[in-house]
């Protein structure tokens, strides 16, 4: 409103937000993996504000930008973004962010399981007599993260001997 003595003048005025891109990360397919399995981050990107805007979405792995596009969005228009990507191992923070906002969800990344055999060289059992009973050790340990079944076979000269199932 302006005004003189003798006369006054109004007007309405709109203020509009600044453009305000909030991120939601809606899921992912698992939050439990194992190394090399492929995974999808699922969020929705929301223009909380009036005016349109383009920004860049991006998408890190344990802050390493893995990749990124360009979402334009008018005031309070929402869209959904998808990213892909194969896992690697340990515990992994993947996250989704813009100019204006961030937001991160947790991962853990298993080792497959990955079974070594070891003989235990016991000299008395490096030699035999044809007839005797030979007695071979071995030691079979799972290196990684996750348990598995195989199958441990015992061979000579390559036949098979003996087979036994180690968990």
């Amino acid at each position: 409103t302006v005004s003189s003595d003798d006369d006054t003048a109004s007007t309405s005025l709109t203020v509009n937000d600044l453009a305000n891109f909030e991120v939601n990360i809606n899921s992912s397919s698992t939050t439990e993996v194992t190394t090399g399995e492929e995974i999808s981050i699922n969020a929705t990107i929301t223009n909380t504000g009036d005016l349109e805007d383009t920004q860049t979405v991006r998408f890190l792995v344990d802050g390493n930008q893995i990749f990124s596009t360009s979402t334009s969005l008018a005031g309070g228009d929402s869209e959904t973004v998808q990213f892909t990507y194969t896992t690697q191992g340990g515990e992994t923070e993947a996250t989704v962010s813009t100019d204006d906002d961030t937001a991160n969800t947790s991962l853990t990344v298993n080792d497959p399981a990955n079974f070594v055999v070891a003989i235990n060289d016991d000299p008395s059992t490096t030699e035999v007599t044809t007839g005797d009973t030979a007695v071979i050790n071995a030691t079979v340990t799972n290196t990684g993260d996750l348990e598995e079944t195989q199958t441990i076979n015992f061979s000579v000269d390559g036949a098979n001997e003996d087979d036994q199932q180690v968990t």
